[in-house]
């Protein structure tokens, strides 16, 4: 075997100089990989599993495929840089190879679509002193709670640039949580997120009419890019590709430093911002996003997020608990995820179990309407202490009900989120598994509650496989028990009657 880098042999000339080219990995990078390889030469994908074809593409095993393959054959290993490493060590390759990961299809992905062009134009760098009167923030995200986090970032932005205008862009679905905002001039809805989208033209597009349509013919002094730059082709590029269709002088953003894949493409992205913090150490993303200040030199004085609500919502509140003599609990069952969902069956025991104690704690389920169920049959389960809301209330109306509450119990959710910027008590039902280092994104330390007191449960150990963030649904959270629960709710409701 002749094994080539992808900067001795690139994949056009390794096409062109061999006979029949197979992709080995058909996962993420090799479809994606697909797309770069000539139809003439593409003779299919090499696999582990038992599918006969993908996308039309016939499937082979190395196995059964080895003996066929001539000198004249060459073989793209399309995997990431560990299982690479795990393929060659258990296959010996005859015909030539070339290995491509992660990093190399996104890059390519990147110079096919004209992201990186001009690689020699660095921006503009920023001198403390020069003035700042009109700021872009650029925040498309999936999530409800890292658009929360993002309240802290405006809220110091406006304290340090009192008179200038700040316009802010954000996914459509979370423009109601800014409809009180006092920090921002104008909100842009981005109405095209989907998780998980690949970079693709499509995307490209999107983006395209969208500024056309919104910032076509705005000028800015700086951006501010809140969301890290992305770790991989489907890690929410929207916001790079908008970042550099606007007309602005100085961008701002920032990155942790989680692995090699990252620097690499720190490197691609980095000279099309004036000032890119590097996160070396972890810490909770809300005060990962609050650290842009730093790029102008600005002051931080408060680090806590919050919510905007008017007296509509408030009163909206008032209405349903007006009844309640004693404390409201909040419960926040299941997150976008059913990963993080512990059983309503627990629950269902947990609230038995605290009202056998204190009769007088009332309940409310919120949740969207893919919490409806599961709110239904709390309701139903224990008549008289629970009210059902999940799929009833706005966001805001619900930001609302939780801030009159005395406790926020349930999983990692927006909800979650609201209670933190809230200022309420958090017992969180996690399903990261203890012992998962700071470092990981998913953390504890990195999305957790924040700045409140608070309790994180999480489960013991990994089960079926599962290493620090469980993948499976009702899985490996449901080892934390209802008598785990009902002792952290019981304490910071003390904490709170010692207050």
């Amino acid at each position: 075997m002749q094994e080539k880098s992808l900067e001795e042999n690139n994949l056009e000339l390794f096409c062109k100089t061999h006979h029949r080219v197979f992709i080995y990995g058909a996962g993420r990078c090799g479809l994606s990989c697909k797309d770069f390889v000539t139809s003439e030469s593409f003779s299919g994908f090499i696999t582990t599993s038992g599918k006969e074809e993908i996308e039309g593409v016939p499937v082979y095993k190395y196995q059964k495929i080895k003996e066929n393959l001539t000198k004249d054959d060459g073989i793209i290993l399309a995997l990431r840089q560990d299982l690479q490493r795990e393929v060659l060590s258990e296959n010996d390759f005859e015909c030539d190879l070339i290995r491509i990961d992660e990093y190399d299809i996104l890059k390519k992905k990147l110079e096919k679509n004209s992201i990186i062009k001009d690689q020699e134009r660095v921006n503009n760098s920023y001198h403390i002193g020069i003035p700042i009167s009109k700021i872009a923030v650029i925040h498309i995200a999936v999530t409800y709670g890292d658009v929360i986090w993002n309240s802290a970032l405006l809220r110091e932005l406006r304290g340090n640039f009192q008179n200038a205008e700040i316009d802010l862009v954000v996914n459509a679905k979370h423009a109601e949580i800014f409809e009180y905002c006092p920090y921002i001039n104008r909100v842009f809805k981005y109405e095209k997120v989907r998780r998980n989208r690949s970079l693709s033209q499509s995307m490209l597009d999107d983006v395209s009419e969208f500024f056309e349509k919104n910032l076509s013919g705005r000028t800015y002094d700086a951006i501010f890019l809140v969301r890290h730059i992305p770790h991989d082709e489907v890690d929410l590029w929207e916001n790079i590709v908008l970042m550099n269709l606007v007309d602005v002088k100085y961008r701002f953003g920032h990155v942790y430093l989680e692995d090699g894949i990252n620097e690499k493409i720190i490197k691609l992205i980095r000279p099309f911002f004036s000032d890119l913090l590097i996160e070396k150490s972890p810490e909770h993303v809300a005060r990962q996003y609050l650290r842009l200040i730093e790029c102008v030199n600005g002051k931080i004085n408060k680090i806590s997020t919050e919510m905007w609500l008017s007296q509509k919502e408030y009163s909206f509140a008032d209405r349903i608990i007006k009844d309640y003599q004693g404390k409201l609990i909040v419960l926040g069952p299941i997150g976008s995820t059913k990963n993080r969902a512990w059983s309503t069956e627990k629950y269902i025991n947990l609230i038995n179990r605290i009202t056998e104690v204190e009769e007088s704690i009332h309940f409310i389920v919120l949740g969207g309407n893919d919490a409806a169920d599961i709110g239904k049959e709390i309701k139903q389960e224990c008549c008289g202490k629970v009210a059902d809301l999940t799929g009833k209330t706005s966001l805001l109306e619900a930001a609302a009900l939780i801030s009159r509450s005395s406790l926020y119990v349930g999983v990692d959710t927006g909800l979650m989120q609201m209670a933190s910027a809230c200022g309420i008590p958090i017992v969180e039902i996690s399903n990261v598994i203890q012992g998962t280092p700071k470092s990981y994104p998913g953390a504890m330390e990195w999305t957790g509650p924040y700045c409140v007191n608070f309790r994180v449960l999480q489960p013991k150990k990994g089960l079926d496989g599962c290493k620090y963030h469980c993948k499976i649904d009702y899985h490996c959270i449901n080892q934390i028990g209802v008598d785990e629960v009902f002792n952290a709710v019981r304490d910071l409701l003390g904490e709170l009657e010692d207050d």
